[in-house]
């Protein structure tokens, strides 16, 4: 009789852990479905994220050229920009590309030590046109 309870019990317990690693295959089966969902969902949140970042350099930019602006405006009277457009008109096309190529303007470009770059010369010497081919005014 104890023989028969305990052939009883073990077949028992063997049916209840086939019941459990069932289960746990279920619950391993249920949590890749998950894992596979959720990367799904955040792979397509990925394209409206950059959208929003793409979105947010535009106004950075925007505000910043703003602030610049009105930086120009504080210390001339001079509106500079205006002043920089009308005489990029009378600018020949192809002028100034020496100075886009040149290894001291590349260097200083890609330079983030300093953001100044110092353009001098004489008066009449073609400063200004310089300035709007590196402003791409002209």
């Amino acid at each position: 009789m104890v023989k028969s309870g305990l052939s009883a019990f073990e077949a028992d317990e063997d049916q209840q852990l086939k019941k459990i690693t069932a289960q746990e295959n279920e619950v391993l089966a249920i949590a890749t479905l998950s894992d596979a969902e959720l990367f799904n969902r955040i792979r397509d949140l990925e394209g409206p994220i950059l959208r929003v970042a793409d979105q947010a350099a535009m106004y950075t930019k925007s505000l910043e050229d703003l602030r610049y602006r009105e930086i120009l405006d504080w210390i001339s009277l001079l509106r500079y920009i205006e002043h920089q457009r009308r005489h990029a008109e009378r600018v020949v096309q192809g002028s100034g590309e020496w100075l886009l190529s040149s290894p001291e303007y590349l260097d200083w470009q890609t330079s983030s030590v300093s953001s100044i770059f110092l353009l001098y010369g004489t008066a009449g010497s073609g400063k200004t046109s310089l300035a709007s081919v590196l402003l791409g005014l002209s």
